[in-house]
């Protein structure tokens, strides 16, 4: 029974988990996987939503992986997760645009959340982003389009010269809106490859992600047809 998941309560298997050594890393697995499965149902959240608001780095991350896991709607996170966009962790801002991505969660604090995180500059979190207003249907993606016209939550410069405060704040709103058409783009037909070199700005990392995901199906497609070649060879 000791090694039961079952036998403990969340808040005991969470701190098994952070304390087990590498000979323990059967259990840890079972043990997350026996959370994940309560908190899909919405059940035993406290431990969870502690680990995302705690004030160690290590806890939210943990916290932030289980997050990404759980890719689906669970209730009682919606207000406890959107915290994370503001965390001092690249990891924790990119779980909470996963966890909304999935859950399909939106409102105005959502989209203003989301607006930051498209001026992220972990390239990571950008494009995460970029992938959920692809994806997501035109009554979310357009209230949250207007948020980024409007250059909601960019970065305020604290210069003493405002024409240098101005400088800042022009280029965070051309790169939201950059951002923007981009996600366009895709929404509207257009592969990658067809408009990229009309975005010299935008990094290339961001299109091949954005690529990457679209192109998918396509490799797997090519990698299956190798594998049969070389089966009949």
């Amino acid at each position: 029974m000791k090694n039961d998941p079952s036998a403990f309560s969340a808040a005991e298997l969470v701190s098994r988990i952070q304390s087990a050594g590498e000979d323990d890393r059967d259990f840890r697995y079972r043990a997350g996987r026996y959370l994940i499965g309560r908190w899909r149902q919405g059940l035993d959240l406290e431990p969870l939503i502690d680990l995302l608001h705690s004030e160690k780095s290590g806890d939210r991350t943990l916290g932030a992986y289980y997050l990404c896991e759980l890719a689906e709607p669970v209730e009682g996170l919606k207000i406890p997760v959107l915290r994370l966009a503001d965390d001092s962790i690249s990891h924790c801002r990119r779980a909470f645009v996963e966890f909304m991505a999935s859950a399909r969660y939106y409102d105005e604090p959502i989209g203003i959340a989301l607006a930051g995180c498209l001026l992220d500059l972990d390239l990571y979190v950008r494009v995460s982003v970029m992938e959920w207003g692809i994806r997501a249907p035109a009554e979310q993606f357009e209230p949250f389009s207007r948020l980024v016209e409007m250059g909601t939550r960019r970065r305020v410069p604290k210069f003493s010269n405002p024409l240098s405060n101005d400088y800042w704040n022009e280029s965070e709103l051309r790169r939201g809106i950059r951002g923007l058409n981009i996600v366009r783009r895709i929404r509207a037909g257009e592969e990658v490859p067809q408009f990229r070199s009309e975005f010299p700005e935008e990094d290339n990392f961001v299109f091949d992600n954005l690529n990457f995901m679209r192109t998918f199906r396509e490799r797997d497609a090519a990698w299956r047809d190798m594998q049969r070649r070389r089966t009949d060879s």
